[in-house]
């Protein structure tokens, strides 16, 4: 499952012209973390470098690895489309204190800071989740400039940080208790309490001027207009809804922020937005946006049609090893999946085996006078077609076949 979601991507996003690079498992720590972020920094596991003594960082994102990259090697290249199917390894509070390894699939595209832009990555994201077959999903789109400058508005600056964690956890009593302590004032409240609400369709952007007209958050709402007018070209926008209290992100995020929400699932499906000041950090200003997708989560939800190969598993009781390691080469060559029966054991036992393993036939060889007899049984429940019994006949050329049926094997 995951192999055939790896490919589905990476053919989505070629066909996209993203072209997928990998990164190094391993990064210095002083040289990734500017653009990390504490946070990240913090959830990450860290090594000593045996030759040069510095402290090295197991890849806890891919992002800062792609801006790295696209700072130094590809720094004269824009835009830049890159994909990548890997894994990265944080510490995860949510998961009971315990080590945790994710596999990711991500596209980032750098040099373009036109919302069109973010309106392509949002778009790509879509169509590789239908493709993948998950339905009822939906993209929680946001900005983190709306949030801020709603509180910048109305609260003073020591209480940016306690707000923006209410907010991210979604604690509206908390918010209650603020104001009976006199923290925060009845207008204040009444302001908070319609911001955290404030999630709905594209309607959410004309009830955003109700709450704050300043030209931050105005400039933000602007800015999420113009991405899902794009993704309406698309003929995407039923998957997008407007959150205006969305405080998550990381450090590196700057602009418009997204997640990946599905009904069946606790934890989002993936996220990404727009980083435009993190290449920054390594010698070269560039905008940039992208998502990641947790495939852990996709491969629980994706419903893929992977392609079927016939298994046929290749048992001699002739004798004979040089014919029957000819006759599973013969199979392989033709498209079959071929597997050789080496134990030796009661042939009724390896039918068993056969079944157990959802092997789709049994190849039997046995003498008969001076050659060779082979008999095909049906494996399991399956019944052996027209089609495919052809198509083995075919492939081992000039060797009669004898079609064994389920009543004769008696099973």
């Amino acid at each position: 499952m995951k192999r055939e979601i790896e490919s589905v991507f990476l053919e989505q996003t070629a066909q996209w012209g993203y072209r997928e690079v990998v990164t190094p498992i391993f990064e210095y720590a002083d040289v990734i973390s500017p653009a990390v972020g504490e946070d990240l920094l913090q959830r990450g596991y860290k090594i000593t470098d045996r030759q040069s003594g510095r402290v090295m960082v197991i890849r806890p994102d891919v992002t800062p690895q792609i801006g790295r990259i696209s700072a130094t090697s590809f720094r004269d290249r824009r835009p830049l489309r890159l994909s990548y199917c890997t894994n990265i390894f944080r510490y995860e509070e949510t998961a009971g204190g315990s080590q945790k390894e994710i596999f990711q699939a991500g596209a980032e595209l750098i040099g373009i800071s036109e919302p069109e832009g973010d309106a392509e990555v949002i778009a790509l994201l879509i169509e590789v989740l239908e493709r993948l077959g998950i339905e009822d999903f939906l993209v929680s789109l946001s900005h983190r400039d709306f949030l801020d400058g709603v509180i910048e508005e109305n609260s003073p600056p020591e209480l940016k940080e306690t707000l923006k964690g209410i907010f991210l956890r979604k604690e509206l009593h908390r918010l209650e208790e603020m104001n009976r302590q006199g923290t925060l004032s009845e207008r204040e409240l009444s302001t908070y309490c319609r911001l955290m609400f404030l999630y709905g369709g594209e309607e959410v952007l004309d009830l955003a001027g109700e709450i704050s007209r300043g030209p931050l958050t105005r400039k933000a709402v602007e800015n999420l207009r113009t991405i899902t007018e794009y993704v309406d070209e698309y003929g995407l926008k039923g998957k997008i809804r407007i959150d205006l209290s969305e405080a998550r992100g990381f450090d590196y995020h700057t602009g418009m922020l997204f997640e990946i929400l599905h009904p069946d699932c606790g934890e989002s499906l993936g996220s990404g937005g727009r980083y435009d000041s993190m290449i920054g950090h390594f010698g070269q200003d560039s905008p940039a946006t992208g998502f990641s997708l947790n495939l852990n989560i996709l491969m629980k939800l994706a419903r893929t049609e992977s392609k079927q190969i016939t298994t046929i598993l290749v048992s001699d009781g002739s004798g004979d090893k040089k014919f029957a390691l000819r006759t599973a080469r013969k199979l392989r060559m033709a498209g079959f999946s071929a597997i050789r029966e080496i134990i030796k054991r009661d042939f009724q036992a390896t039918l068993a085996y056969a079944e157990s393993e959802g092997i789709s036939y049994t190849l039997r060889i046995e003498r008969s006078g001076s050659g060779k007899a082979l008999s095909l049984y049906p494996g399991g429940k399956e019944k052996a077609t027209r089609k495919q019994t052809a198509l083995i006949r075919d492939a081992l050329k000039p060797q009669r076949i004898k079609i064994m049926h389920p009543e004769d094997q008696g099973l």
